[in-house]
């Protein structure tokens, strides 16, 4: 039985007490057993999608790996006969174009960074050898099960592993990656969990350097993320293992771009940028990013919506750049000059990764997974003090981690107009508070690198 500080929060009744760390993982249980349990009431009333799952809908599971799979060449599929018509048709019909697809300016499968284009290729092979769902099963599992064994470890056991574990496998942003069979988010949240974590630690900084070119090589937007090291490493090591993870995502690019245009000779550097081209048009400047996303643009483009009219994103594209530009330099300056705590400043670092994005799928949220469990950990202590960025942090992350899908329009939840707002007030709110405490120059083994002690 853990006891709290009864000068906060009042006179605590005798009798047990949730420990302070679990509270959090507890938030995030109860908000997605909550909205599961009002799928489950629009199911029992007869309503349909959306209302029925706060995902995908369920006869497309695991799309996401077969759809851009099934796209590219390889051998024939033996016994696809008996596959479900709608992964028959991704075999037979692809909705991905090849190179044809680029003078049509329409999706192709040439759009994928070379890395996740040659785990596709892999995937291809695989499934012309052992079948669909072995194929799904393993590629779920190679990056799933090894983060569940970290987070089980790094929360130190008992019922705060077994609660941290449970938080995570029902967490929005994890049960949509799964249930869409997007390894790439799987991949990208679970490296950059493991860097962010590992930076807060000052522990295996190589290795978060390689988690970071990984992601980066899936995802580019988490090019922000090689500024880790400048948290918690002096600045000299920290411009090392900067230039480390930078050099390590070029390595694997170079042959990540060799293997994928030996197994798919269309994939080419040319060919990759005219589809990137096609997909920005499509999904940043028309609404086919809009659905499942947490992005600023896709909140004023939903804003619009609502008034029947559509978002001039010409305008507001550039200037979310430019604002997200002079959050950065204004963070890189609080972090180097040590103003900000640890925390604050890897969870405004996570803030300005989705904020910046024009298209942020929901799954890649898994990201701020890293946050709840940084602080799980540090507040297993006897006396754990919260500070009111601390609380305004975590409040965020639970409600980021969290399916908010209640209330839609035109077949778009509510709860892409939600997230944004959250983040927004999150980092400002955090920012101002690690400021006054960074500035105090306290103690703790959560200042920045520039007052550490040694």
């Amino acid at each position: 039985m853990v006891h709290g500080n009864k000068g906060e929060a009042g006179a605590i009744n005798a009798g047990p007490v949730v420990p302070v760390a679990h509270v959090p993982l507890l938030i995030i249980i109860a908000l997605t057993l909550a909205n599961g349990f009002f799928n489950s009431m629009a199911v029992a009333l007869g309503y349909d999608m959306p209302y029925t799952t706060f995902v995908f809908d369920a006869h497309d599971r695991f799309a996401d790996l077969l759809k851009a799979a099934l796209s590219l060449p390889g051998s024939r599929i033996p016994g696809f006969d008996g596959w479900s018509p709608i992964y028959r048709d991704y075999l037979l019909n692809n909705p991905y174009y090849g190179a044809e697809g680029l003078s049509q300016n329409t999706l192709t499968n040439l759009h994928g960074m070379p890395f996740p284009t040659s785990i596709m290729l892999l995937a291809r092979l695989l499934l012309s050898k052992i079948g669909l769902v072995p194929v799904s099963v393993f590629f779920l599992s190679f990056w799933l099960l090894p983060f569940l064994a970290f987070a089980w470890r790094y929360a130190q056991g008992g019922m705060t592993s077994l609660l941290s574990v449970a938080a995570f496998l029902l967490s929005y942003p994890l049960i949509f990656a799964l249930t869409r069979g997007n390894i790439s988010a799987g991949i990208v949240g679970v490296c950059l969990v493991a860097a962010i974590v590992a930076t807060y630690e000052r522990k295996y900084a190589w290795l978060a350097a390689l988690c970071v070119a990984i992601a980066i090589n899936i995802r580019p937007n988490a090019v922000l993320f090689v500024l880790l090291p400048f948290v918690s490493w002096r600045f000299r090591e920290a411009v090392i293992y900067c230039c480390g993870s930078v050099g390590l995502a070029a390595a694997i690019f170079g042959v990540s771009l060799v293997v994928a245009h030996a197994g798919y000779g269309d994939y080419s550097l040319g060919n990759f940028y005219k589809a990137v081209l096609i997909y920005h048009k499509l999904y940043a400047v028309g609404d086919s990013g809009l659905g499942y996303g947490t992005s600023l643009l896709g909140a004023i483009k939903l804003t619009y919506k609502l008034f029947h009219s559509e978002a001039p994103t010409g305008v507001f594209e550039p200037l979310i750049a430019g604002l997200s530009l002079i959050s950065l330099i204004s963070w890189c300056l609080c972090v180097v000059r040590g103003w900000l705590p640890r925390r604050t400043a890897l969870f405004i670092l996570l803030c300005i990764y989705c904020l910046s994005s024009s298209i942020f799928g929901d799954y890649h949220l898994i990201v701020f997974y890293s946050t709840i469990l940084i602080y799980v950990v540090d507040l297993r202590g006897a006396d754990p003090a919260l500070d009111s960025a601390d609380k305004v942090i975590l409040l965020c992350a639970c409600l980021i981690l969290a399916p908010k899908n209640y209330f839609f329009y035109d077949g778009f939840s509510l709860q892409i107009l939600l997230n944004p707002p959250i983040l927004v007030w999150g980092l400002v709110q955090s920012a101002i508070s690690g400021l006054r405490k960074g500035k105090g120059h306290e103690t703790s083994s959560d200042v920045g690198p520039a007052v550490e002690q040694t």
